[in-house]
């Protein structure tokens, strides 16, 4: 079986190409035959995957961060093709969900055993794929600060963005759609998500499986900014925020989301432009490699 990886080098603040170095040691010493390519620009691993399945390879690997991940399924039009990630980034939310190893080393003897895997939901948000999440309103403005201001804080820079930004967000409203019954809400955030995690740890969707044709919408309605911060870290803890009675949860396969102003909305770390939203599962699935004890 041939191998093609796909290396984002700036994934992790750097991380990624030094991931990279270790793993090719790996390859060559073991003899395994390998082909890969280093990403250059954004929606180059795109690019790049649509280009080796034409080729004819049957499994392409992800070495980078969540983002990466997305670039290379959005190339992966056939079912038949195999997706391995090897964790490089800095959340690893996607790799946790899929309960893979942190180690990368042990992440790709993991693919080259060729252990299990299984099809996950490939979700829409108007005409991009994602893979792991989507977030809209605070959460992602979260990601943004965190991503331009505090890359160098690691998990941190996540809780020091959300300090900054709480404090001068104001809580927007929104017109959901949910299976034609329309609604008028103000939030803080609304997260529609196909994993588990996001933000670097939070377990903010704990409920959500990806095989079962499902989005889980998790809400976060409108409260005073105390509460908020007091109850908000629940996330890191269990998935407890469920229990808020301002915390709600929906299972749709297709929500719509209008908001007045542009709120910023991100998906898998990426941000998506536009002040309608459109999110649904239309059947797409991709393969992709999980430890065995998923």
């Amino acid at each position: 079986m041939d191998y093609f990886f796909i290396v984002n080098p700036v994934a992790g603040l750097g991380k990624g190409l030094k991931v990279w170095e270790k793993i090719e040691n790996y390859l060559n010493k073991e003899k395994i035959k390998f082909d890969y390519k280093i990403t250059e620009y954004p929606k180059h691993a795109t690019e790049i995957a649509k280009d080796v399945v034409k080729k004819g390879y049957k499994v392409l690997i992800s070495v980078g961060g969540d983002g990466t991940t997305r670039e290379v399924a959005d190339g992966i039009e056939d079912k038949d093709i195999s997706l391995g990630i090897i964790p490089a980034g800095r959340g690893r939310d996607l790799p946790r969900t899929l309960k893979l190893p942190k180690n990368p080393l042990d992440a790709l003897k993991l693919i080259l055993k060729n252990s299990k895997s299984i099809e996950i939901d490939h979700p829409k948000v108007n005409d991009e794929r994602f893979v792991n999440f989507c977030g809209v309103g605070l959460d992602a403005e979260v990601a943004k600060v965190a991503n331009t201001k505090y890359k160098g804080f690691g998990t941190l820079s996540y809780l020091i963005a959300f300090l900054e930004v709480l404090i001068k967000w104001k809580v927007p409203e929104f017109v959901i759609e949910v299976e034609g019954k329309v609604r008028n809400i103000k939030a803080y955030l609304i997260t529609i998500a196909n994993g588990k995690f996001a933000g670097g740890g939070m377990q903010i969707s704990p409920y959500s499986n990806m095989e079962d044709g499902l989005l889980d919408i998790v809400i976060f309605h409108n409260m005073t900014k105390l509460k908020l911060f007091f109850n908000f870290p629940r996330v890191y803890f269990g998935g407890t925020h469920m229990k808020l009675d301002v915390v709600e949860h929906i299972r749709t396969k297709d929500i719509k989301i209008n908001f007045k102003e542009n709120i910023t909305t991100q998906a898998d770390g990426d941000l998506v432009d536009g002040t309608t939203k459109h999110f649904k599962i239309d059947g797409k699935k991709i393969k992709v490699f999980v430890s065995e004890n998923y």
